[in-house]
């Protein structure tokens, strides 16, 4: 079009020259008139062509979503938010950008994890805020029971603010995140949601759940298996001095960090192989080895015994906390918030969170969600003591295969289950099912 109309002023202006190759102040004008209506010919011209491309395109676009595959895999619900970007007549000056370029089928996962994690717990409240309140207003559960249904998400104060932790028989706090030194896909137990938001989560294994190892079956326990652990061990080698419920200790400190404790070169050891070993999205918080004292004087080889913090609050206020009271006993890696000791970002379950989730110290709870069927430990102190034959033996908290915690030495041999913090605003896809858990959006 543009060179038929250049043609066009070639010729017109053969024609309005004279005689002798000049051109009449008359015809100059004339000229003009003829370019300029020329001009906007050319521009009409061009305007038209570019919208029409632009709106074939966003119909091809349209077309291309609404007979998507994807589009019936992915939709969006209050309990699984998901959000397809705008891109449609409505505004074809300025489209929505596609998650990934020229690829509009691509959802956006719209929220941070953690809101999605208590949207889904929320008593069917749709928003974050309506959300927390709901799981704020429920009553403080009795904790001299065991927890042997579903009851959802609780609130309780940590370190670091307002945690939301999941209790009883749940079935939605499934996660699979990264892999192991066989290249293996890691699956997780959601703990809680953390002060800070990040999301705590206990290791599962590496087998995919399924609808007998994700609740309760019909026997009254979980299916789990070994695959539940990375191994056993020791928690240390030696019982016979206060220092060795630490996970880390210093002979004659009561909250030393000198020498690892077996269990931690056991966890650091299978850590660094995996996938999660510098990834950005696995965070530093806060592994408590409770080693206060509420009573008494504390003493490497005491003369009758000592109870430590977590074995008190289970015989006297009967209510676990979320609350590390001692800065050195807050393992991290980040001095901002603990003790700075942690090469890696791994630790273990503490008795309390245990106690939270649904168990009692001596009464069996074989239909929550941490009971696995095999004794793992915690890294809480329990308690030492010197029997009358002499002998000294220090005990941590364990997990029992009856789903208990009783008194166990440092020194007996049970499961290691190790325990991460997720960023909390990694976007998940899922609804933490056995058969649709949640994973980290990419």
């Amino acid at each position: 079009v543009i060179i038929w109309h250049v043609q066009m002023l070639i010729i017109f202006l053969g024609c309005i020259m004279n005689r002798k190759g000049f051109i009449s102040t008359a015809a100059l004008y004339s000229f003009f008139l003829v370019f300029c209506m020329l001009l906007i010919l050319i521009m009409t011209t061009y305007t038209n062509n570019r919208v029409n491309y632009k709106i074939v395109k966003i119909d091809a676009k349209k077309w291309a979503y609404d007979n998507s595959s994807l589009k019936n895999r992915y939709f969006s619900t209050p309990d699984n938010p998901i959000i397809i970007p705008p891109d449609g007549p409505s505004n074809p000056d300025n489209p929505s950008p596609s998650p990934e370029p020229g690829n509009p089928d691509t959802p956006v996962f719209s929220i941070e994890g953690y809101k999605t994690i208590l949207i889904n717990n929320g008593g069917g409240n749709t928003t974050y805020d309506s959300a927390i309140n709901y799981i704020k207003g429920k009553s403080i559960p009795t904790f001299s029971t065991v927890a042997t249904t579903n009851e959802g998400m609780f609130a309780a104060n940590d370190n670091q603010g307002t945690s939301y932790y999941f209790r009883g028989a749940v079935n939605n706090n499934w996660v699979k995140y990264g892999k192991d030194s066989s290249n293996n896909d890691i699956y997780w137990r959601i703990i809680r949601i953390n002060g800070d938001n990040s999301i705590r989560m206990i290791y599962s294994g590496t087998t995919n759940p399924t609808a007998e190892s994700s609740v309760v079956n019909s026997n009254g326990v979980f299916m789990q298996t070994t695959t539940t652990g990375i191994g056993t061990t020791k928690f240390n080698s030696s019982s016979n001095r206060a220092e060795y419920v630490g996970y880390m200790y210093t002979i004659n400190s009561q909250h030393g960090y000198q020498t690892s404790s077996l269990i931690k070169n056991s966890v650091d050891n299978w850590f660094k192989n995996t996938t999660l070993n510098g990834d950005t999205n696995v965070v530093d918080n806060v592994f408590c080895n409770d080693r206060n004292l509420p009573k008494g004087t504390w003493n490497s080889i005491p003369t009758n015994k000592i109870e430590y913090g977590p074995r008190k609050r289970f015989l006297d206020s009967l209510i676990p906390s979320l609350n590390c009271e001692n800065n050195q006993d807050r393992f991290t890696k980040s001095t901002t918030i603990g003790n700075g000791k942690l090469i890696y970002p791994v630790g273990l379950i503490t008795a309390d969170e245990v106690s939270l989730a649904g168990s009692y110290r001596l009464s069996n709870n074989k239909t929550f969600y941490l009971y696995t069927g095999y004794s793992y430990y915690t890294m809480s102190p329990n308690l030492v003591k010197k029997y009358s034959s002499g002998s000294i033996i220090s005990y941590v908290f364990i997990m029992t295969e009856e789903g208990n915690m009783p008194n166990y030495s440092v020194t007996s041999t049970a499961y290691i289950r190790p325990v991460i913090n997720l960023n909390g605003n990694v976007k998940l896809s899922g609804t933490g099912t056995y058969d649709n858990v949640y994973e980290v959006v990419k």
